[in-house]
């Protein structure tokens, strides 16, 4: 039941986050890219039962391993809230990159003293 819970808490946030991530002249077309590779997961996922004749474990570690990894992968990916959504593919390009290097000079101040 937790699994279900999560499942359906990590749905409902890819697609507000997805939309605030995007520029506006392809928030459609990338949102759209992004409905399609989780159905094209949801497709193929069934699959996965028959890798149990190799290693008994092997469907349980793969998708762990995904979640796992597609979690660490968000933690990378910048804040939105309280900002201007990017409007040009210019503001979608930096979005994030202003943090960038404002966390760069503060470790070089750092260095320094």
């Amino acid at each position: 039941m937790i699994g279900k819970f999560g499942l359906t808490s990590a749905f409902g946030i890819v697609y507000i986050y997805s939309a605030e991530l995007f520029p506006t002249p392809v928030r459609s077309a990338g949102m759209g890219l992004a409905s399609m590779s989780g159905r094209l997961g949801s497709i193929v996922s069934p699959f996965a039962l028959y890798m149990k004749q190799w290693w008994e474990p092997l469907p349980l570690v793969l998708f762990s391993s995904m979640s796992l990894s597609g979690g660490l992968l968000c933690l990378l990916l910048p804040e939105t809230m309280g900002k201007k959504l990017p409007e040009t593919m210019q503001e979608g390009k930096e979005i994030g990159l202003k943090e960038h290097e404002k966390t760069k000079e503060d470790y070089s101040a750092v260095e320094r003293s």
